[in-house]
């Protein structure tokens, strides 16, 4: 686990099959909640 210096923290996608998996998960609920942001 990496931590950017924003505080974000970044975690290495793992090898296949969980990584692209965990990758497509993560995308579906975050892009909706990120569209809900004000601008």
């Amino acid at each position: 686990i990496l931590q950017h210096p924003d505080g974000t923290v970044l975690k290495q996608l793992q090898p296949p099959p969980r990584g692209p998996r965990e990758l497509n998960f993560y995308s579906m609920v975050t892009v909706p909640y990120i569209k809900l942001l004000p601008n």
